[in-house]
């Protein structure tokens, strides 16, 4: 019996730019919000839902990442670190913590309730 504040569409960027701001979350989004991201120079874009953020120091460098449930996409990236979206399933990924990925222009984050 609960209606999600979120605008009701399958365009990425339309619910980005459609849904009420005290909805978004661009710093610290919990799990099960939901990540947005539009493609450069396009109005499509691409949604995750967030699972957990974690953090790894490699090398030295600690670096934090979203653990996430991605559709329409492949469990990767190429060698460049371009997202390869073929729709090959609905994947766990890894992707870098609130940031721009190859293309795809990092939005934010919806709270879906």
């Amino acid at each position: 019996g609960i209606v999600s504040p979120i605008y009701p569409t399958e365009h990425c960027q339309t619910c980005w730019n459609k849904t009420d701001q005290r909805h978004r979350v661009q710093y610290a989004p919990n799990p099960g919000a939901i990540g947005l991201y539009g493609y450069r120079g396009t109005s499509s874009g691409h949604a995750t839902l967030l699972i957990e953020g974690v953090s790894e120091t490699i090398g030295g460098v600690k670096r934090k990442y979203a653990h996430n449930v991605e559709w329409n996409t492949t469990n990767g990236q190429d060698p460049n670190g371009k997202i390869i979206r073929e729709g090959g399933g609905i994947y766990w990924t890894k992707r870098p913590w609130l940031k721009s990925v190859g293309d795809m222009i990092y939005l934010g984050h919806l709270k879906p309730f």
